[in-house]
């Protein structure tokens, strides 16, 4: 199959949608198909992964393409290019960052092939009045393409109980992760290590995490030998949290790191902690599940999705610090009463990360996906 695939950011950004195009193209070129990805060079000082270079080597051809950024808002790509690249394909592949459903949705009009939309963030009514006054439109457009890829429960339902979308047209497919790639160790250090990975911004809810640090040695001092922050991304909270690393002796702030630096913090740490105001399915935290970390986070649509009960995690209200420490101090006092229990705790989670998550299996649901919305 010939698929083409839209992204309006740039595929070197450390973003989850960035690394879910890596995997699925790279698996998906690996089964046989013939893969083109059109993206542009927003953001392209991010450009620290080297992400295109190793899409080619694979054999699967990268394409910059001409966009306008407006205010507010993705970087709008350039439809005369759109136009052409769509004729070459047999089918694309759209990651829905708005306002480009509005020019999708023009071309489709004009051209016979399949387009899937796949939701990797959503525009929020309730917390916007910009994504308010646009949310008619956006979810009108939508409903015309021939098929909606969505990562968690949550948006499954929105489009089809409140907007009444076909449910076969709505394909339910969460994130994948490589569990081979991430292993299971225990601490030989003795300390009870809590890790956030990420893009250190206000999305990322990078402020909660600053908070939390300093509240947590203020008022639990007695355990900052036993108890240490590892965190590990860039983003422009960085230099505080760089200030709170040199504050504190149990905060150690890592910049940002390789994939293969990475999987070596997972195996040295205790559970993972992720503070952000939304997510679609967040990739690090089933690397982390992968590597049989608890997950301490918001209570958040795809959070919820991946934990289901306290022996995989804790989630709680967005920004409830109070909250946050109890759940550290919960899992920190399950590991210092037995670590050999502990251990076996992360034992399940890593099992329920290969059962439910493992790239293996995802993949040959969104090649299903693709020849199904194919063969409409």
């Amino acid at each position: 199959m010939d698929i083409l695939f839209i992204h309006p950011y740039n595929i070197e950004f450390p973003g989850g949608g960035e690394t879910w195009i890596s995997e699925v193209t790279t698996r998906l070129k690996e089964r046989g198909h013939n893969i083109h990805i059109l993206h542009t060079k927003y953001n392209f000082l991010h450009n620290l992964r080297g992400i295109s270079k190793k899409l080619e080597k694979c054999g699967i051809k990268t394409e910059t393409c001409s966009y306008v950024k407006l205010i507010r808002g993705f970087p709008l790509l350039d439809p005369l290019i759109l136009s052409k690249r769509l004729d070459d394909y047999e089918i694309a592949y759209f990651m829905a960052y708005p306002p480009n459903e509005i020019i999708i949705s023009l071309l489709k009009k004009i051209k016979r092939i399949p387009i899937i939309s796949g939701f990797h963030t959503m525009i929020n009514p309730e917390h916007s009045m910009l994504h308010k006054f646009y949310s008619p439109l956006y979810f009108k457009l939508y409903r015309n393409f021939d098929a909606l890829h969505v990562l968690n429960e949550w948006t499954y339902a929105v489009f089809v109980r409140k907007y009444h979308v076909e449910s076969r047209k709505v394909f339910f497919i969460p994130n994948g992760i490589d569990v081979s790639s991430y292993s299971l160790e225990d601490n030989p250090e003795g300390k009870f290590v809590v890790l956030f990975t990420g893009r250190l911004e206000t999305d990322k809810g990078a402020d909660i995490l600053c908070k939390l640090i300093t509240e947590f040695n203020n008022s639990h001092c007695k355990l900052m030998n036993d108890l240490e922050f590892m965190i590990a991304g860039t983003g422009s909270y960085k230099d505080i949290i760089s200030r709170l690393s040199e504050r504190y002796n149990n905060v150690k702030y890592l910049g940002f790191i390789s994939e293969e630096d990475l999987r070596k913090v997972y195996a040295q740490s205790s559970v993972y902690l992720i503070t952000s105001r939304s997510e679609g399915m967040p990739i690090r935290a089933l690397e982390a599940m992968a590597s049989g970390l608890p997950i301490i986070g918001s209570n958040i649509p795809g959070l919820r999705d991946l934990v289901k009960n306290e022996n995989l995690g804790r989630l709680m209200k967005v920004g409830e610090i109070i909250e946050i420490l109890k759940a550290i101090i919960y899992y920190y006092s399950l590991w210092k009463k037995s670590p050999e229990g502990y251990f076996k705790l992360r034992k399940t989670i890593r099992s329920y990360a290969i059962e439910n998550y493992d790239w293996k299996k995802i993949i040959l649901r969104i090649e299903g996906m693709f020849y199904s919305v194919k063969g409409m």
